[in-house]
């Protein structure tokens, strides 16, 4: 047996935590990741064929949640939350290949979850593997069925999240949004904005909304989803999607949203998030330039799980693949 006390905490964590497993090929693997910082395994592969690398979390975060981790993995008989508590660790220290193998061991638990269907649905979008990720989102509808459209969601931290319906379908939509098929998009999306049951929630949907109808050739659709989300709705300052859809209706310039001259490398979720929504923006003026230079930033950055990323991943893919 190891002598864990000899070895680092963040290491003795990550041991303890997978030998609840009782995987030793895991032991060993998770424990040369701990002990060799530098290293970053890979996550995914972009739609453009370019490796993504776990993100590098700060070792004190790490420590922290390996031990919410391994104590959780230690139970003998998870519940169905603990299984969703779990995925939310996982993806906390960047772990998306992990939280998609947690929920498939929970799943084999309780095989009629229709939450963990939904979280797995999720990263697997994440991870770009979108035919795994529609399986499971539309298997999760069936088994929402009428009976469960209340059911909410919460955060790691306890906080109610909407709806598991308005999330099944938020995904959904997104899955038909990345595959260009923008009146599934758009249809799923209208599903969301019934479902929202905070501002936040329907201001998010309106957006995408709009942007399917946009990409659909239905501008005045577009326009008329803008009209859900009036200029006084009660939200935070600087919500990403309500700067985007204030762009949208004209109430803001680009220019207030994103810095062009900021380099791409040091570009953030915010700036991600912002910035593809201007480029769509741009590309409807017809000023195609400053919507690929925004694109290429976003690609530059290093958020890669983002919707604004995984959007722009997606299309730039495809447009390359037009072209060649």
């Amino acid at each position: 047996m190891l002598e864990i006390h000899r070895i680092p905490l963040l290491v003795s964590l990550l041991l303890l935590s997978w030998l609840a497993l009782g995987s030793t090929a895991a032991v060993a693997a998770e424990v040369a990741e701990a002990a060799d910082a530098p290293l970053r395994p890979l996550e995914a592969t972009s739609f453009g064929g370019q490796p993504l690398y776990r993100y590098d979390i700060p070792v004190e975060k790490r420590a922290e949640v390996y031990e919410r981790i391994a104590a959780l993995e230690a139970k003998a008989d998870k519940s169905e939350q603990d299984y969703i508590t779990l995925g939310y660790l996982y993806i906390e220290v960047g772990q998306f290949q992990g939280a998609i193998d947690l929920y498939t061991r929970g799943l084999e638990a309780v095989p009629t979850s229709f939450k963990l269907l939904r979280h797995r649905g999720h990263r697997y979008l994440n991870v770009r593997q979108l035919d795994q990720a529609i399986a499971d989102l539309e298997r999760a509808l069936e088994l929402l069925g009428d009976d469960n459209k209340d059911v909410v969601q919460y955060r790691l931290s306890g906080e109610p999240f909407g709806t598991y319906e308005h999330w099944i379908w938020y995904h959904v939509a997104l899955y038909h949004y990345l595959n260009g098929d923008y009146a599934a998009a758009a249809a799923g999306y209208e599903r969301c904005v019934e479902t929202a049951t905070a501002n936040a929630m329907l201001i998010g949907a309106v957006d995408w909304l709009w942007n399917s109808y946009q990409k659909n050739g239905e501008p005045e659709k577009a326009k008329a989803a803008l009209a859900r989300v009036p200029a006084d709705i009660d939200i935070r300052p600087g919500y990403a999607y309500f700067r985007r859809v204030q762009l949208y209706q004209g109430l803001a310039d680009p220019t207030e949203l994103i810095d062009l001259s900021k380099p791409g490398l040091d570009w953030n979720g915010l700036d991600i998030t912002l910035g593809y929504g201007v480029a769509n923006w741009y590309a409807l003026q017809g000023d195609s330039a400053t919507a690929q230079k925004i694109f290429d930033k976003i690609l530059k950055g290093g958020v890669w799980n983002a919707w604004a990323y995984v959007a722009t991943d997606r299309e730039q893919a495809r447009r390359g693949a037009e072209v060649r």
